[in-house]
């Protein structure tokens, strides 16, 4: 029952696009707990074996009615913002979900796993990730101008390719993978904001492209009117 539900000490609002397991490990962070305190007290499992593999966290691919509820009550975060965070939003269109799973199909439009970022993006927010960054369809931060990077440079692996570990405090900013020649245990934690990206001409081509494809992902619904489709357009 959500009136009885414990709130948080501390509330903090996501920022706008961020991924919910960001907001989540930011609220871990700011209160110096481990990650796995954050989900219990959000009622979120803590023993899916989910969390282990090679795929996000089911939550952050589509979230239930009972965890939007569960989430809302205790952050005080409006459902439908929850909802929101999520890529359940991009179902469809710019990915494919396997509802009874809960996980990206990745051979269907460019579904992939783990996330692309920007480290000038890190570097502002704190450490905090966009959700559009996990989308095949994003490869160039419109804000810096530049590539969006791949991979941590000091491991070579891709972030976000599994939950955050259960039993750490997360520490926003820092590669959470497993350091070099580790499964488990040590983390990498290098500063992801140093990582070296690819510069773009300043409102080139590159990133009038990218912003085309974000303006389409986010109104998917709207008819786009160009020369191509005719005088009606196309969805």
């Amino acid at each position: 029952m959500n009136h009885l539900r414990r709130t948080l000490p501390l509330r903090h609002a996501p920022l706008v696009g961020e991924a919910l397991d960001s907001w989540l490990e930011f609220l871990a962070a700011r209160l110096s707990c481990h990650f796995e305190d954050v989900l219990r007290a959000m009622s979120l499992p803590t023993n899916d074996p989910v969390l282990t593999h090679a795929v996000p966290p089911r939550w952050t691919v589509l979230t239930t009615a009972e965890e939007l509820a569960s989430i809302a009550a205790v952050s005080g975060i409006a459902e439908d913002g929850l909802a929101a965070m999520t890529l359940q939003r991009f179902d469809g269109h710019a990915l494919v979900i396997h509802s009874e799973h809960r996980r990206v199909e990745r051979q269907v439009l460019w579904g992939r796993s783990g996330s692309r970022f920007c480290p000038a993006c890190l570097a502002d927010s704190a450490g905090r990730w966009q959700l559009t960054w996990r989308l095949g369809w994003s490869f160039a931060c419109t804000r810096h101008q530049t590539l969006l990077a791949d991979y941590c440079p000091h491991c070579r692996t891709t972030p976000r390719l599994r939950a955050h570990p259960r039993r750490q405090t997360p520490r926003p900013g820092l590669c959470a993978s497993s350091a070099p020649g580790e499964r488990r245990g040590p983390r990498c934690h290098h500063p992801l904001t140093d990582t070296p990206v690819t510069g773009l001409q300043a409102e080139g081509d590159a990133v009038r492209t990218q912003r085309l494809i974000d303006g389409l992902l986010a109104a998917p619904h709207e008819r786009v009117h160009w020369p191509l489709y005719g005088p009606e357009g196309a969805p």
